[in-house]
């Protein structure tokens, strides 16, 4: 699980994509996406 966790980070990373971890985040992410 470690290494996949890992592993999307990663593309999430070169490829400049938001990636959310936790709830907290997620619900930023969200709420920007919708103001704009």
């Amino acid at each position: 699980h470690d290494v996949d966790v890992k592993a999307l980070t990663r593309l999430a990373t070169v490829y400049d994509i938001p990636m959310a971890l936790n709830r907290a985040t997620a619900e930023n992410l969200i709420d920007f996406h919708v103001a704009n």
